[in-house]
């Protein structure tokens, strides 16, 4: 049996406030569970004495943002609280106009950008205020003010000293103020990409990659190309951590990277590292998340052409990079067949 901690999935480590909060994914045989691939899960001790068997899929967004809803949905029903409201907006297609409250004006903005700045504040509270904060944002003003609150150091905290009985790495994430202020700008959806493209421009290394991860969350039609071509032109950043964010974005984009030949950009990359030498300076991480961007986005026409340029990759020495190559051949052979027939 499968234990959760429901809402995990937005905090960056399992704080010990939701320990206590599993849910026991109780089922019948043949029955199976779909779940945010972040969520905090765990498999409890097998008390019958019996062999379980497991099967794991795991599935990818090929299209980013969503063009309409993909499950019944009448437009009527949204949860109520500001965090599952924001993905349920998002996946929804749609983008309501903030909703007047008692604090949501000046002065309760400020309070709650207090909130997600504050040492002492626990990881659910940063959270909530987050989304309270982002969703109810209403000019770009106030997005760049968010923005101007990101440490100009936005992973400082991969070079402090855990406090005393924390985890080392995404432990102490979780207690620095930088990961609620990140939360807050991509609640914002839309009204953030105009000011995150702006500040795209002047930023570099770990800053530079983590805008780039929340210009990915926020998409706006006004914006689409340039959001587009802000990730290719990073594909040739001096810092290894913005190609790779820049990489991961495209193969998010799916079906607008298809759309744009965004997919071309990718190829010269591929072709480097299949090459090998001193220009092949990727990591074998990064082409993995290239060669399914190519995939996602190159049309039928490009099929073969892609299939030339991944076959040297097949003979590489990282097997499991060998691995992906081969397995993608296969299946552009199979896919140009059934676009043949259906031609």
């Amino acid at each position: 049996m499968t234990e959760i901690v429901p809402g995990s999935h937005f905090l960056p480590e399992l704080c010990p406030e939701v320990l206590s909060e599993t849910l026991s994914l109780t089922v019948p045989p043949g029955s199976f569970v779909l779940l945010h691939s972040a969520l905090w899960h765990r498999g409890t001790p097998e008390m019958a004495g019996l062999r379980r068997i497991m099967v794991k899929l795991n599935y990818d967004r090929s299209e980013t943002p969503p063009r309409s809803p993909s499950w019944a949905h009448d437009g009527r029903t949204t949860p109520k609280d500001p965090e599952v409201a924001c993905v349920w907006n998002w996946m929804a297609a749609q983008q309501p106009e903030p909703e007047p409250e008692p604090g949501a004006d000046e002065e309760g903005r400020r309070a709650r950008l207090e909130l997600l700045t504050a040492a002492d504040a626990l990881p659910r509270q940063r959270m909530r205020a987050a989304f309270e904060l982002g969703g109810r944002v209403e000019s770009e003003e106030w997005v760049e003010e968010l923005l101007a609150a990101l440490p100009e150091d936005s992973w400082a905290v991969e070079k402090t000293a855990p406090a005393e009985g924390a985890r080392e790495g995404w432990a102490t994430f979780s207690s620095f103020p930088g990961w609620g202020v990140a939360m807050a700008v991509s609640a914002c959806g839309p009204k953030a990409t105009g000011p995150l493209l702006r500040a795209i421009e002047s930023a570099s290394g770990r800053r530079k990659a983590l805008l780039l991860d929340l210009l990915l969350d926020c998409d706006s039609a006004p914006h689409r190309r340039e959001r587009l071509d802000c990730f290719v032109g990073c594909l040739e950043d001096e810092d290894e951590w913005v190609r790779h964010t820049a990489v991961q974005a495209m193969e998010a984009c799916g079906q607008a990277l298809r759309d744009n030949g965004g997919s071309s950009a990718l190829l010269p990359l591929l072709e480097r590292h299949a090459r090998g030498g001193p220009d092949a300076a990727e990591n074998d991480f990064v082409i993995w998340n290239a060669i399914s961007a190519c995939r996602y986005a190159t049309p039928p026409s490009g099929l073969r052409g892609l299939g030339k340029v991944l076959e040297p990759l097949r003979d590489h020495a990282s097997p499991f990079l060998s691995w992906k190559a081969a397995c993608t051949i296969r299946e552009l052979g199979q896919g140009s067949r059934e676009e043949t027939a259906r031609l």
